[in-house]
């Protein structure tokens, strides 16, 4: 392999991390903490529930 592919290879490699990130610290936005009220036995618990806010485009 010639030196200028494993320079690409490396940046494509980089690049696909920083894609990742991005698109992991935009994913947070819409997480949003639900929860769901149940019973255990006697008690009333709650319990989390993480949902996506799926985001709605208005023309």
């Amino acid at each position: 392999m010639t030196p200028m592919l494993r320079k690409i290879d490396r940046d494509v490699k980089r690049f696909r991390q920083i894609v990742r990130g991005v698109i992991k610290k935009e994913f947070r936005k819409y997480l949003t903490q639900g929860e769901l009220i149940g019973r255990q036995g006697k008690h009333i618990v709650s319990i989390p529930l993480p949902q996506v806010e799926i985001p709605r485009f208005r023309f």
